[in-house]
């Protein structure tokens, strides 16, 4: 998601100076706060720090041959 929505700012930038120029740049703040309202969701911090606990705990149940367990105090920040 982060790379294509980088791609869209380059093209939004790109495309708005081909239509009116680079000298207002309050103009081109304005457009690119419109195209951002179409960006694609990024993974928050929350959504990391769990997936790196899941992956962790099913390695660790992995090397150890037993089951995946855990509790609520190893998933919370």
């Amino acid at each position: 998601a982060f790379a294509k929505n980088c791609h869209k700012h380059q093209v939004a930038v790109e495309d708005f100076e081909a239509l009116f120029g680079d000298d207002d740049p309050e103009a081109l703040a304005e457009h690119l706060a419109e195209t951002n309202k179409n960006k694609l969701p990024y993974a928050t911090d929350q959504d990391g720090f769990e997936s790196v606990v899941i992956t962790a705990k099913a390695n660790e149940a992995i090397n150890s041959g037993t089951r995946v367990e855990w509790d609520e105090s190893e998933y919370s920040l």
